[in-house]
């Protein structure tokens, strides 16, 4: 019985090393969008933070394409509710349009 054990244990050792590798491999890919999905289906439900989160991805091209109206969309939404870090994003996101624009106007 024990020259059972050590052939048994190694190949659990080895089914739980593929397990966790594929996770790995295919947690990058499924991650982003289920934290996308949940994100959206808060900031539609008026989860102030939940559209502040998908303001910033929309923002950053995170989980989703760079999008910068979509991210003024979300933040507006989250100000509305007094929301502090989207409002300071709000503001950036302003800010940093105001540039390109002064940039275009200089060219």
């Amino acid at each position: 019985m024990k020259k059972g054990i050590i052939p048994t244990l190694a190949l659990v050792l080895l089914i739980a090393a593929i397990i966790v590798t594929i996770y790995y491999m295919i947690a990058p890919i499924v991650g982003p969008s289920m934290v996308t999905a949940a994100l959206q289906k808060g900031a539609e439900r008026g989860d102030a933070k939940a559209q502040c989160g998908l303001g910033l991805m929309y923002a950053n091209g995170r989980g989703v394409a760079k999008d910068l109206d979509q991210a003024r969309k979300w933040f507006e939404k989250a100000a509305a509710q007094d929301h502090k870090q989207a409002k300071e994003y709000l503001k950036k996101l302003e800010e940093l349009k105001a540039r390109l624009e002064n940039r275009r106007g200089g060219e």
